[in-house]
């Protein structure tokens, strides 16, 4: 978590803080125009609220809005150089590249927008990174989450792969792999990512066709984002 200032004039991070009872916007683009935050109330809303980024030095822009905006959504609208180099334009709304949490529809595209949260940081409770005392006695069983507790057989209780991965007496969890000797768990990506892709062998508005998978599906985790 960055350490604030007693100003609103020079944060430490990029993204969206709450500090205060105000919400800090901060991304770098040093290729833009302008930039502009569009806050909604609801995911499902496709006009809210837009308020224009300053520039500042070195390609960050920011915005400081004099509102606690916890539980809205937003994202922004760029304005770049017409043929500019290493700069697409577009009138999509962007997801913040620095968001902590993104919501997405089922579809290709996905039109993502970011969840403004809280700025507390977690409590880990004391916990800490346990190393392997021999890397030579590691045991490692790489895997993809969902497909460890998934299927009926499993017989997990959890609708959750994370909380259905550590539930006792299930096939497929952390304790029927302990029992097989494994000792370390390598899991495919777990952050968020496109599990859709462009209809399969069907050319896109934006020109994309789907020559390589006849399913659309991705749910492995290596078409990543955010």
């Amino acid at each position: 978590m960055a350490n604030f200032p007693s100003t609103a004039t020079d944060y430490d991070f990029y993204g969206c803080q709450v500090h205060e009872g105000k919400t800090i916007f901060r991304v770098f683009s040093p290729n833009s125009l302008l930039i502009t935050v569009e806050i909604f109330d609801r995911f499902e809303h496709t006009v809210g609220r837009r308020f224009d980024m300053k520039a500042r030095s070195n390609g960050i822009w920011q915005l400081v809005i004099e509102e606690d905006l916890t539980g809205k959504f937003y994202g922004y609208r760029l304005k770049g150089p017409a043929n500019g180099k290493y700069y697409i334009s577009t009138n999509e709304l962007i997801a913040d590249p620095w968001s902590k949490h993104v919501a997405s529809v089922n579809e290709y595209q996905g039109h993502y927008k970011s969840l403004i949260t809280s700025s507390k940081p977690f409590d880990w409770e004391g916990d800490t990174f346990i190393p392997v005392e021999d890397p030579r006695d590691l045991v490692i069983y790489e895997t993809h989450i969902k497909d460890l507790t998934a299927h009926p057989t499993s017989k997990a209780r959890s609708k959750s792969a994370y909380l259905a991965f550590i539930e006792k007496r299930i096939k497929g969890g952390i304790e029927h792999l302990k029992n097989l000797g494994v000792n370390a768990v390598e899991f495919l990506p777990l952050q968020k990512f496109a599990g859709f892709e462009p209809p399969y062998q069907t050319q896109t508005n934006e020109g994309y066709n789907n020559q390589w998978n006849p399913y659309a599906r991705n749910y492995w985790g290596y078409m990543t984002s955010f």
